[in-house]
């Protein structure tokens, strides 16, 4: 007997529709460890929370509306969470990157520790890739979304590649050459990027939980006791 579950596109939606949810009870998880306490990079962790559960929110829609070029974009802006996030995990002191974020700095002007390579995003991705090797794909491959490109002339007119010769074009806003299939991928590519957000917002999580050594309030700093 098989152990495969095989699963409809409107049921995957909805794992992803309790991906969404269960980021308010990992956030104030994060928010409420360590007695409490708000150190500079929480304030990463709710922007990349909150900007999360929009993210998803509007793929759900645009999935379900048949708006594939809508929708697959925003894997790219998912990805971009994670990779923001995890540059705090690569610096020195986490809370300096994090305060410069608050002031609007660059996250490629911080370097990282060790190498002092700056971050930028070919560095984020390779050194997120360490954990998850899928991402580099990924990164390349959604990255043709943000920025007109082939993948939108192939969505349009229903290029499979560059070497097909005869093509066809329908306008309008639905999808006409995407498949149920491309649909089912593309949430389930959202679904495991929204995993690894919310697994480095555990990670944080756990680390704030660390006792309050003389080398952790060296490298965090004395935080800031408010209770929720």
């Amino acid at each position: 007997m098989s152990d495969y579950v095989v699963l409809t596109l409107d049921e995957l939606l909805q794992k992803l529709e309790d991906q969404k949810k269960l980021h308010l009870e990992v956030t104030m998880k994060m928010l409420s460890a360590d007695n409490a306490s708000l150190y500079p990079l929480d304030f990463i962790g709710i922007s990349a929370s909150k900007r999360s559960m929009s993210l998803i929110g509007g793929f759900i829609t645009m999935i379900r509306d048949r708006n594939f070029i809508c929708a697959a974009p925003l894997l790219r802006l998912q990805l971009d969470n994670s990779l923001r996030f995890y540059a705090a995990f690569l610096v020195e002191n986490p809370h300096e990157l994090a305060m410069g974020f608050i002031e609007g700095k660059s996250i490629k002007d911080f370097k990282e520790r060790g190498t002092n390579k700056k971050l930028t995003d070919s560095l984020l991705v390779e050194r997120l890739a360490e954990h998850h090797p899928w991402i580099t794909n990924v990164y390349k491959e959604t990255s043709g979304y943000i920025h007109l490109s082939d993948k939108h002339l192939f969505n349009a007119m229903g290029k499979k590649n560059s070497k097909q010769k005869s093509v066809q074009f329908i306008g309008g806003e639905k999808d006409s050459f995407i498949t149920e299939e491309n649909r089912f991928e593309a949430t389930y590519l959202m679904i495991q990027l929204t995993t690894v957000l919310l697994w480095l917002l555990h990670s944080w999580t756990l680390t704030k939980e660390t006792p309050n050594t003389e080398e952790w309030i060296k490298k965090h700093g004395k935080p800031k006791n408010n209770r929720l």
